[in-house]
């Protein structure tokens, strides 16, 4: 249990200091479909190692591979790259916190949109999310309202 414990920690520092060193790489010339395409395609050889390690077979059918491509590849794929690309309109904060907002919006969109009815501790949280990202919100360093889009 201390173990997973402390991979999340691990992992939670790695993935918040990301938006960092994605900026830093922008100023040598990178864009986001470079940074895109590395972050995912140096991720191969980390998983090679841990499926050789779990004995875990690579074989895929084509059926298989356009389903992970479809289904898993482009969509993270985009969502990455439209992150990445964001940081050159807004500030890493601004844009990362908007990121992480869609379980906001699946919540307003089942509210509004299918009508569904919300437990009260879900619209609690929804509160609780809206006040938080209200004290990360840069209200000074907006380059463009476009980075939002």
């Amino acid at each position: 249990m201390v173990f997973g414990i402390v991979m999340v920690s691990l992992s939670a520092i790695v993935y918040g200091v990301i938006p960092l060193i994605t900026k830093t790489i922008y100023e040598f010339g990178f864009d986001a479909i470079s940074i895109s395409f590395f972050r995912f395609f140096l991720m191969i050889p980390i998983l090679l190692v841990i499926c050789i390690i779990k004995n875990k077979s690579l074989k895929i059918g084509i059926l298989g591979l356009l389903n992970i491509f479809l289904f898993i590849a482009l969509p993270s794929g985009l969502t990455m790259l439209l992150l990445n690309e964001s940081y050159n309109y807004i500030s890493i904060g601004t844009a990362t916190t908007l990121h992480f907002l869609y379980p906001a919006f699946v919540i307003l969109i089942c509210i509004f949109y299918y009508h569904q009815e919300i437990e009260r501790k879900i619209l609690i949280s929804l509160l609780m999310i809206m006040i938080g990202i209200s004290c990360f919100m840069d209200r000074i360093d907006y380059k463009g309202i476009f980075g939002i889009y």
